[in-house]
């Protein structure tokens, strides 16, 4: 717990939970996209 991995896949699962109305969108939700270089989450489906 607390590795970088670890926080890494809960950004992504936070960003998901947001994408599907579960859950709030969060600070880091805009930085992935940014990061990723893509607009939506729709889009990072596409990724892997």
């Amino acid at each position: 717990e607390g590795s970088g991995y670890e926080v890494g896949i809960k950004a992504l699962r936070a960003l998901m939970k947001a994408y599907d109305g579960r859950g709030e969108s969060t600070l880091l939700s805009k930085t992935i996209l940014e990061d990723l270089n893509i607009k939506n989450v729709s889009e990072l489906m596409g990724l892997w």
